[in-house]
């Protein structure tokens, strides 16, 4: 009898001991990357990704400052809704040495907590709170998916326009233009005469609160200057061939439609 007790106290010691090992096993932490519907989940609840690795885009409103967790910026995810607005802390204040308020920036690390927090109104709110691991000056939010290098020039009458590349990006299509003025006369170029044109589909440049950062073609152009910027569209299909139209204008000559045409070929 007592060695029968005996064997049933050792198989449930042996059961216990395998439970134990079993649940520290699926105890164990996440740190895997969020994922595009986790990162947006993260804004309604951050505390159940603790832990998880993060890699993402956003718009410095705020700091470098410190507050009792340590150094931080205050970073809008979604700067062009002025949405999402999350903490991000450094080791000190030099991991946030080579940016600044209204700066892009990519952020890699791991989510910390929900961090609640009152407003300047005085109402208490709460948001994201990542440790990073690196934080890069960025010049854009949307990275690009890829790139056509064109690298070609109309001329007119002095007038020179010159088609630099194209980047596809998730959200936009970025143009990289250059304008340069040979001519004796003041000659202008407006952005919003250019157009995008892929098969029966034309598009028109877009203008948001991201859009105005990019360096901008100027429109009076002096003899002998040369300006060069970036015109943004919205999302094209990166794989048909595309055409770009653009006009520019001189109180003194006239002149063509300046026509690109842009392929992968």
């Amino acid at each position: 009898m007592k060695n029968k007790t005996f064997f049933s106290l050792l198989c449930a010691f042996i059961i216990s001991i395998m439970g134990l090992t079993a649940c520290g096993v699926s105890s164990s932490k996440d740190h895997s990357l969020l994922s595009k519907e986790e990162f947006e989940q993260m804004y309604v609840n951050a505390d159940q990704f603790e832990d998880r690795s993060i890699n993402f885009y956003g718009q410095i409103t705020y700091g470098p400052k410190e507050n009792r967790n340590g150094i931080y910026v205050q970073v809008n995810a979604d700067p062009k809704n002025n949405e999402k607005n999350t903490f991000v802390y450094g080791d000190s204040f030099s991991s946030f040495s080579n940016v600044k308020e209204n700066d892009f920036i990519h952020v890699t690390g791991t989510v910390i907590e929900k961090y609640r927090y009152r407003t300047t109104h005085g109402n208490y709110t709460s948001a994201p709170a990542i440790a990073a691991n690196k934080i890069e000056k960025s010049m854009f939010i949307d990275p690009t998916l890829s790139t056509i290098e064109v690298n070609k020039s109309v001329k007119q009458k002095g007038y020179i326009m010159t088609l630099q590349k194209v980047e596809f990006a998730e959200e936009e299509t970025r143009i990289y233009m250059a304008i340069e003025n040979r001519s004796t006369s003041t000659i202008n170029y407006y952005d919003f005469y250019t157009k995008l044109v892929q098969g029966n589909k034309q598009y028109e440049p877009t203008f948001d609160r991201v859009s105005y950062t990019y360096p901008e073609l100027q429109s009076e152009i002096l003899p002998g200057v040369k300006t060069e910027g970036i015109l943004t569209f919205s999302k094209i299909d990166s794989s048909k061939d595309l055409t770009l139209i653009a006009k520019g204008s001189s109180e003194e000559l006239e002149y063509n439609p300046f026509k690109f045409k842009i392929s992968k070929k």
